[in-house]
This record gives C-alpha cells, sequence and structure tokens, in this order.
C-alpha cells in the first residue's frame, strides 16, 4: 500500500514573529546586497505583503522569492543604463 500523501501547508497571512533574522539577512547578503539595502528590502517586503493581506504556504520561500527578483531587477536595470550609454556613445 501507498504511503499517504502529506498533508498541504496551509498559506497564512504574515505569520506573527516573522521578521529579519540573521538567516533570512544572510541570504540576500550572499546575493550582493549591503546592509541598508537589505533593511529597505524587507521594509518594502513587509509593508507590501501586510498592506495586500497575501497569503503564502512557505513565508521563508516568498522572502527568497523577494530577493531573487530583486537581482533580477537589479541586472535588467543594470543592462537597460548600459544599452542607453552605448547608444548616446555614438551620437
Amino acid at each position: 500500500m501507498a504511503p499517504a500523501p502529506k498533508p498541504r501547508k496551509v498559506a497564512t497571512t504574515w505569520p506573527e514573529g516573522f521578521a529579519l533574522d540573521d538567516r533570512r539577512r544572510a541570504f540576500a547578503k550572499e546575493r550582493g546586497f549591503g546592509e541598508h539595502e537589505i533593511n529597505r528590502m524587507w521594509e518594502r517586503f513587509r509593508d507590501r505583503n501586510q498592506a495586500r493581506g497575501e497569503q503564502y504556504a512557505n513565508w521563508d520561500a516568498a522572502w527568497r522569492t523577494w530577493v531573487n527578483n530583486q537581482v533580477e531587477f537589479k541586472n535588467r536595470d543594470r543592462q537597460q543604463h548600459t544599452a542607453r550609454d552605448h547608444i548616446d556613445g555614438r551620437l
């Protein structure tokens, strides 16, 4: 007989006591963000999710996704800036 499937984790709104701890801070730091950027990112992440009443089954995964998205945005902005400089340099 097959083992019973694990119950799905229930999505919840912002968990009480969910804070920017050393582990979450280290994740962002490993992706190249400084202390000021990490603090500001956390504030935006918290405020946005609380304001919208977002629900996640895994809030740590939501934070990691937020940080990784910021990495992508930063890279995209850098590429767009470089492309603009290149075009302007030809004029």
